[in-house]
């Protein structure tokens, strides 16, 4: 489960959700694609089991004093496409 979190995780930095399939979170855990349905239900859910924890990395990625406006984390960008996905 843990593989697939962090798989899942990684592949938020630069794909937007929609265009994740769970076969491209499996393959990068090294893992078969039932798994995910299994353990967590499906895509959807997996990404709401994860969202906690993008928020508390977006949330240690804010520097102070804040960064130029054209320079975006990528932990914040993962976070803003999880919560527009799962909204």
């Amino acid at each position: 489960m843990d593989a697939l979190r962090a798989s899942a995780m990684e592949l938020l930095l630069t794909h937007h959700p929609e265009h994740i399939t769970i076969r491209d979170i499996a393959e990068l855990a090294d893992v078969a694609h039932v798994y995910i349905p299994q353990y967590f239900g499906g895509k959807a859910e997996l990404f709401a089991d994860i969202y906690p924890t993008a928020a508390v990395e977006a949330a240690s990625a804010v520097a102070w004093p804040p960064l130029s406006a054209t320079e975006i984390k990528p932990e914040l960008l993962r976070l803003a496409r999880l919560a527009v996905w799962l909204a």
